[in-house]
């Protein structure tokens, strides 16, 4: 029996049989009476292949009708191969067809959609792909027909407003803040809020819009104890930073998952800007809630710049305690790591205490000789706020170590310090020229027997 003579029910079933869309439009193309039958179907076919994302748009037939017939007459053509085909079938061309026509932004053919087809069953999940999509007017036509919700959550706590304020769709964003039931605190997994993800990727405009509405809870924790402030210090978004602190009830000292308070974070960190933005917004230069200050952090990291902005500061404690996981003060860090200008900065504050000793019982001085320091110890001495006879562990002075540690430059600075007294004897009863003659370092012996005191002590006693 010829082709042409069998049944339709038959032409249908081939055509049905054929998965390449070559094939399928040269079936289609045998006839006009097989073109008029089937040329629904292979749009239908396109849209199910579309479906997947594996859909060719160069060569395929459906984007050839939509340039050639115009979105109208193609999405009649899918919807009437709906019409003729299994309910069944799977998926759905209608459903494909509405994919596509979010994809390609065309608010118009969902219009069309809507009202032809019954998407009250369709995939929820689709709200969340036109958001991420972006365009205000697919997504405002989705939600205007009823068939879904502009609240809706995935399974994995997904929403339209995380969607938009993680990618930045600000008019998509300020069409939700219009829906009541739209939860705008709404914590995805880990607790990361629509303020938190805006504010860490750097959206200064979503996060302003959002700040705006008044209904958020701008000091909100994620899992790990981390706020939106402090996710969009450490990701260095400084507008953000500035939208945030516009709330007043911004608390600007909430603390990270470690303890730090964004300032802190910004000192560490060395982001002089961020650090005075967050002065401004009423961050505490004092804040301390893990044992060390902003001033601490600066030091450490050894910000001259950092350091100096925060001095300034009316009311800085500069004599925080020492960090219970170190051995040394934030000071004694600056000496050791040789950073002499922030030495020379931070002892010309009032307030100093340059002879605060360490968990070893060592003043600054002293570790400083310890540490072969010379700079920071010749700026210690130069300050004129230390004790140049002040013991350390085991009765040693500054004199004792220096000489116990060969280093006769520093022996020198010392003698011909004010106040120096060079015969102090250390918990063994040994004076510095003991030391000296002990470790037979016959520079430092001149030094020391130059000095009339030390001379005269040798010879009498």
């Amino acid at each position: 029996m010829p082709l042409l003579h069998l049944p339709n029910e038959i032409l249908v079933k081939i055509a049905r049989g054929l998965w390449e869309e070559n094939d399928l439009n040269a079936f289609v193309r045998v006839s006009r009476h097989l073109y008029t039958l089937l040329n629904a179907y292979l749009y239908a076919h396109n849209l199910r292949r579309f479906v997947n994302n594996n859909f060719d748009i160069g060569r395929a037939a459906l984007l050839r009708a939509i340039i050639h017939r115009g979105p109208e007459a193609t999405y009649k053509l899918a919807l009437e191969a709906e019409r003729n085909l299994s309910p069944s079938s799977y998926p759905c061309p209608s459903d494909c067809a509405l994919k596509l026509a979010m994809i390609l932004e065309r608010a118009d053919a969902l219009t069309l959609l809507f009202e032809n087809c019954d998407y009250h069953h369709a995939d929820r999940t689709a709200i969340l792909k036109a958001a991420r999509i972006g365009n205000v007017d697919v997504f405002r036509t989705m939600i205007e027909s009823g068939c879904f919700e502009p609240s809706y959550t995935d399974d994995n706590g997904m929403t339209s407003i995380m969607e938009v304020a993680i990618l930045d769709h600000v008019e998509i964003a300020r069409y939700l803040l219009g829906f009541e039931e739209v939860d705008l605190n709404v914590r995805w997994d880990g607790g990361f809020t629509p303020l938190y993800m805006a504010a860490q990727a750097g959206h200064v405009e979503m996060v302003k819009l959002l700040v705006a509405t008044g209904k958020i809870d701008v000091n909100a924790e994620n899992d790990y104890g981390t706020t939106a402030l402090s996710a969009a210090v450490r990701a260095d978004q400084l507008e953000c930073v500035r939208a945030l602190l516009e709330d007043d009830s911004l608390d600007p000292n909430a603390g990270d998952f470690d303890q730090m308070s964004p300032l802190q974070d910004a000192a560490v960190s060395w982001r002089l800007e961020m650090v005075n933005l967050l002065l401004e917004g009423g961050a505490d230069v004092n804040f301390a809630e893990n044992g060390t200050t902003a001033l601490e952090c600066a030091v450490q990291g050894g910000n001259y710049d950092i350091v100096t902005t925060l001095l300034g500061v009316q009311g800085i404690l500069v004599n925080s305690e020492i960090h219970p996981y170190f051995t040394q003060s934030w000071f004694l860090g600056a000496v050791t790591g040789g950073y002499v200008s922030i030495v020379e900065t931070v002892l010309a504050h009032a307030d100093i205490d340059a002879n605060a000793k360490d968990a070893a019982g060592n003043p600054p001085l002293i570790v400083g000789i310890i540490e072969g320091q010379t700079e920071t110890v010749f700026a210690l001495l130069a300050s004129g706020k230390v004790d140049v006879n002040l013991a350390g562990s085991s009765g040693l002075t500054p004199l004792h170590v220096a000489i116990d540690s060969g280093y006769a430059d520093i022996v020198s600075r010392l003698l011909s310090a004010d106040g120096i007294e060079p015969n102090l004897r250390d918990d063994l009863d040994r004076t510095p020229l003991v030391l000296a003659v002990g470790r037979q370092d016959h520079e430092i012996l001149v030094m020391l027997l130059e000095v009339e005191e030390v001379l005269y002590h040798a010879i009498f006693g």
